[in-house]
């Protein structure tokens, strides 16, 4: 009797009247694997997928998130969600710290977001999303921490401070404050109206 090849199966209880060639080998179905000459079905695990035909049980992709479902047996293969990441064979999503929605968009490998992009105010550094280094603005999609070139982001301008744990974009010194210097990265970089002056407005550079 010949063997089923790997990704189909012949049923145990057709293998006393199994024909000498492969005509009554069936093939594996999906959520389950069949190795070459197997007389049944092997289920996937917690952590695997196995689509029709599998020969072996694989790994759940970063960024999904693949767990077992009983009545009727399946494994679900779906998108980790917005605030999750789901690393290799992930068997449930794991929530993100702090800014969960900006960290971990949906389809996160691990936290600090895709691996191929990241979000306004932070920049990629190898393969995780890190914030924008104090006094500059980093626009989407950059990967450099003190961007300068206005495509991946700028050095914070004059009059304001860059913060990105606060905002994405420069921050106007309040009313009563200028900031002559670029770089600015906080409230101490506003300095008070000096006498005999007054600045009604925020965000002003003398």
């Amino acid at each position: 009797m010949i063997n089923c090849p790997s990704g189909t199966y012949r049923p145990s209880n057709t293998i006393g009247s199994a024909r000498d060639d492969v005509t009554d080998c069936q093939t594996c179905s999906e959520h389950y694997y069949c190795p070459e000459g197997s007389s049944a079905r092997i289920q996937c695990t917690n952590g695997q997928v196995c689509p029709s035909g599998s020969s072996l049980p694989k790994l759940c992709e970063a960024g999904n998130e693949c767990a077992v479902s009983t009545s009727p047996f399946s494994v679900s293969n779906s998108l980790c969600p917005v605030g999750y990441y789901c690393p290799q064979g992930a068997t449930t999503k794991i929530a993100c710290a702090g800014f969960s929605a900006t960290l971990c968009p949906q389809g996160s490998k691990f936290e600090g977001g895709q691996s191929t992009t990241c979000a306004a105010g932070f920049y990629l550094s190898g393969s995780v999303c890190k914030y924008c280094d104090l006094g500059y603005v980093c626009l989407a999609g950059g990967e450099i921490s003190n961007p300068t070139d206005g495509t991946q982001g700028y050095i914070c301008p004059k009059g304001h401070y860059c913060d990105a744990r606060i905002s994405v974009l420069e921050i106007d010194c309040p009313a009563g404050t200028y900031n002559p210097s670029t770089k600015g990265t906080s409230t101490d970089s506003c300095l008070p109206c000096p006498s005999n002056y007054y600045m009604p407005s925020a965000g002003q550079p003398y």
